[in-house]
């Protein structure tokens, strides 16, 4: 019994010690990689601000609605109800929602929809991670030179 207890309190501090390594390293934590409430596009006139003020930029397996210039960092997520499951438009969502949640450091001052097409469900998570990193990087240079013209 001890045995078992003195390696499980080792394991626990290793544990802690590589969360203080890549928290010291610069690298995001569990916790700076939520996505709050708080970031999340939620009211019908926020959205209907982006889709009509904003611009759009595209990918392969996703639309990108985004307004730049916000006070801070919003994003929502839709899939058409072309793709008739309810159950896959889930699927859809949770695939890009987590993309999002560990690449949202990219961005500042910006509200996004990001709507995803049927072809997210048969495309391996590294293509769409990709995909989605560059045109969030395309926003963020938009981002920058909008900022810097102000």
């Amino acid at each position: 019994m001890d045995f078992v207890h003195v390696c499980a309190q080792e394991a626990v501090e290793l544990l802690s010690n590589v969360v203080d390594v890549l928290a010291g390293n610069g690298l995001p934590c569990r916790r700076d990689e939520r996505l709050p409430k708080e970031e999340r596009l939620k009211r019908r006139k926020q959205i209907l601000e982006v889709f009509t003020k904003g611009k759009t930029i595209s990918g392969n397996h996703m639309v990108i609605h985004y307004l730049t210039g916000r006070p801070d960092r919003k994003a929502g997520f839709a899939v058409s109800k072309k793709v008739k499951r309810k159950v896959d438009r889930n699927r859809i969502k949770r695939r890009l929602r987590e993309i999002y949640r560990r690449e949202k450091w990219r961005l500042k001052n910006v509200h996004l929809m990001i709507v995803g097409t049927e072809s997210v469900l048969h495309e391996d998570f590294r293509t769409l991670y990709h995909e989605l990193v560059d045109l969030l990087n395309q926003i963020a240079a938009d981002e920058g030179d909008s900022t810097s013209a102000d």
